[in-house]
């Protein structure tokens, strides 16, 4: 009862129309201050790859979405954005239909429907640029709908060799009228509030040899198809939700960011960087590890993007075992967790954030370490040990008066946020 009274005051206390300038823009969509990402987010977009976490615990089909609320609830937030939830898994990016082991489309739909007569609201991962060559689509289509480079050969997908084709928007393609078409049977048929866009803010300038595409060696020609493809899918939402919305990952072009209502971004310095930022016309969801920095993107007038990460973020017995272990495990994510974990409680109650550690330092060290050695390898670092032990310290020292779940915290800034303008550096 009091989590479902915090959020409905946090969705109606905000004292003035945010994103003044674009009336376009859903009003639900502009009181959103966050969205929680609870299932597989490696393609959720840059502000939380970063977390890599996962929360499936008592949930064993759609029918249980309303239980992901709850967590989402816990956070702040009423907003679900739900990656990973399609046939046969993630890898498969093609066709997007609801997972059959967790109940297929009539499952989805009856989830859906149980989030909106709770006050929730759906999301939904799509990838707009690249389909996955193991699918019957690619085999089928991508000869036709794929951009080939000089030489005849399709392009790959930074690094990743053959595992995608790159779709072209433009003339001689029917992609766009797919992706647009998979969007609208997600909203007519699953009544999905909206959805995200993985890549699709980042590309622009492509130059496309297939021949089966006479405008593709214009740039220009790939910008425009980019843009169509953005507004029309927005344009067929909307005949089934009227309030529906289309996000991007990235936001390096206005004139796709106009089409939209709004972008997912890797981090605040990221954002206020962008010579469009100071305007606030687009609403910009990002995060952080550390609280304080979260408190801060919301201070500037933008938005965060959560995970479960933060509702595993709390002092446990078990979390002070394994960060007294050696910190070598495989990833720089499950080494900065830990770290992070006590850095937030310490925050969250007013104490000493990083006992004398210079924690970028550390971070940087990590990364380069990792970048020289693989990804994949194992390692001792010992100034991460050395930092580790300084939280420990300062945890057992302070561990009474240790109350607060940054969860809570979160929750409170979210509500603080609700309820005051964007700071004036941010005008809207």
């Amino acid at each position: 009862m009091i989590v479902g009274l915090l959020a409905g005051h946090l969705a109606a206390a905000a004292p003035v129309p945010r994103y003044r300038s674009r009336p376009d823009i859903p009003e639900w969509w502009r009181q959103t201050r966050a969205f929680y990402c609870p299932w597989e987010n490696s393609g959720a977009g840059a502000s939380l790859m970063q977390f890599k976490a996962h929360r499936t615990e008592g949930f064993e089909s759609f029918n249980d979405l309303d239980k992901v609320l709850e967590d989402a609830r816990r956070l702040g937030t009423d907003v679900l954005y739900l990656v990973g939830y399609w046939e046969p898994d993630y890898e498969h990016k093609a066709e997007y239909r609801p997972k059959r082991a967790w109940g297929g489309d009539a499952a989805f739909r009856q989830g859906i429907e149980k989030v909106h007569r709770l006050g929730g609201r759906v999301i939904v991962y799509l990838e707009a640029f690249i389909i996955s060559r193991d699918t019957k689509l690619a085999r089928v289509k991508g000869p036709q709908w794929a951009m080939m480079d000089e030489n005849g050969a399709y392009y790959s997908y930074y690094d990743t060799g053959d595992r995608f084709c790159l779709m072209y928007p433009g003339p001689g393609s029917g992609w766009t009228d797919y992706i647009v078409g998979v969007a609208g049977r997600l909203a007519r048929d699953c009544r999905v509030d909206g959805v995200h866009l993985d890549s699709y803010g980042l590309q622009w300038g492509w130059k496309d040899h297939n021949p089966a595409h006479p405008q593709g060696r214009d740039p220009e020609s790939f910008n425009r198809g980019a843009v169509e493809l953005v507004r029309r899918m927005r344009e067929q939402m909307r005949r089934y939700v009227p309030d529906a919305v289309v996000i991007l990952e990235g936001a390096e072009h206005t004139a796709l960011l106009d089409v939209c209502d709004g972008a997912q971004i890797e981090s605040l310095t990221v954002i206020n960087n962008k010579p469009w930022a100071a305007a606030n016309r687009y609403p910009v969801f990002t995060s952080s590890f550390s609280i304080e920095e979260m408190g801060r993107i919301l201070d500037e007038g933008h938005n965060l993007a959560i995970s479960p990460w933060w509702l595993r973020a709390q002092p446990r017995g078990r979390d002070e075992r394994s960060l007294l272990g050696q910190t070598d495990k495989k990833s720089r994510f499950d080494q900065l967790e830990a770290l992070h974990r006590y850095h937030n409680i310490l925050l969250a109650n007013g104490r000493l954030p990083r006992p004398a550690a210079d924690f970028e330092a550390i971070h940087q060290g990590m990364i380069e370490h990792l970048n020289h050695n693989g990804w994949a390898s194992r390692f001792s670092y010992p100034p991460l040990v050395e930092a580790a032990q300084r939280y420990i310290a300062a945890y057992n020292r302070d561990r009474a008066q240790l109350t607060r779940e940054p969860a809570d915290l979160i929750r409170e800034m979210l509500l603080a946020a609700s309820s005051r303008p964007a700071s004036a550096s941010r005008p809207e």
